[in-house]
């Protein structure tokens, strides 16, 4: 899809963009939810704030993050407006990109999304909105490779994103207003990158079987409100026992939540936050959680979150 012509391409430049400064919000997000793995996620209300205005160039990052991110133009924010432009055949001016971002970095809670989903959903408006958010969609899922952070960072809600060629679908999954998260974020970084490279390329027949059935019934705990189904739905054969080699206490720290009281825990994306699922004692399944992690000498902090019912916004143009 297009929206502008090569000889219009030539003409609109920086100063008669259809705007020129531009601040977009994104949530966080938690992926997998267990058995959904590169399939489900849920916008988390814990943002992002982008602003992105036409001007010398440069980039500031205020907030979380901002002592292990490298404050250059080849950010993966900037790298998303470019691939924009570039497919609205307009030719990117300098931009100045401030982000005041409160999602931890590298901890599972989808901030590379968050930063991805920033840059094109600014871009986009910046041209004046050529391309729908289902566009935008598909060229998120490309620049990060799966579309389980992507789609509820850019839509809000529960997402089930499938790949059907080169096009994803998403479809809301409907989360219960009174459920909330707790989420046990331990004080080390693991890189996605390195965390999927620990994955098998093939997985046996019964390991799909297990994780299929239990995506389905994931979907059906929500829909139906049946929340005593999550502890079984939300078990995973795919990636989390691989990936506990990242964190040793994994097992016992879902473990944990579920004796305290949640519904469900799993491994946040790849990690290393667990996320347990409940409508109470909260503060108690945190602090069991955290206990938990304490015996194999991982400290961390406890976080309550509650669902994001909308996802990338355009708080503010001029």
């Amino acid at each position: 899809m297009r929206c502008r012509s090569k000889a219009k391409t030539r003409i609109l430049t920086a100063v008669n963009m259809v705007k020129n400064k531009i601040t977009v919000t994104v949530p966080a997000s938690t992926a997998n939810m267990g058995s959904g793995f590169d399939a489900i996620g849920l916008a988390l209300e814990l943002r992002c704030s982008v602003t992105v205005e036409l001007g010398p160039p440069g980039f500031q990052l205020i907030g979380e993050g901002a002592d292990v991110v490298m404050s250059s133009n080849t950010n993966i924010i900037l790298n998303a407006m470019q691939q924009v432009f570039t497919q609205a055949e307009i030719e990117m001016p300098q931009l100045r990109i401030t982000c005041t971002n409160h999602i931890p970095i590298a901890r599972g809670l989808g901030s590379s999304s968050a930063a991805i989903v920033a840059g094109l959903t600014a871009a986009n408006e910046m041209c004046g909105r050529p391309f729908p958010k289902n566009h935008l969609l598909n060229m998120a899922t490309l620049i990060e490779g799966h579309p389980d952070n992507v789609a509820p960072a850019l839509l809000g809600g529960c997402q089930l994103a499938v790949k059907d060629g080169e096009n994803v679908i998403a479809s809301r999954i409907r989360f219960p207003r009174s459920l909330s998260l707790v989420g046990f974020v331990p004080n080390f970084l693991v890189e996605t990158a390195g965390s999927r490279a620990l994955l098998e390329p093939s997985v046996s027949r019964s390991a799909a079987i297990f994780n299929l059935s239990r995506t389905a019934l994931l979907v059906n705990a929500l829909t139906t409100g049946d929340f005593s189904q999550l502890r079984i739905a939300t078990q995973d054969a795919l990636h989390q026992q691989v990936r506990q080699q990242n964190f040793p206490s994994l097992s016992a720290t879902i473990q944990a939540a579920i004796n305290a009281g949640a519904f469900g825990a799993f491994l946040s994306g790849a990690g290393p936050t667990v996320m347990a699922i409940t409508s109470e004692r909260q503060m108690t399944i945190g602090y069991e959680m955290s206990e938990a992690a304490s015996r194999f000498g991982i400290e961390g902090d406890v976080q309550i979150f509650k669902p994001a019912l909308y996802g990338s916004k355009v708080i503010r143009t001029q």
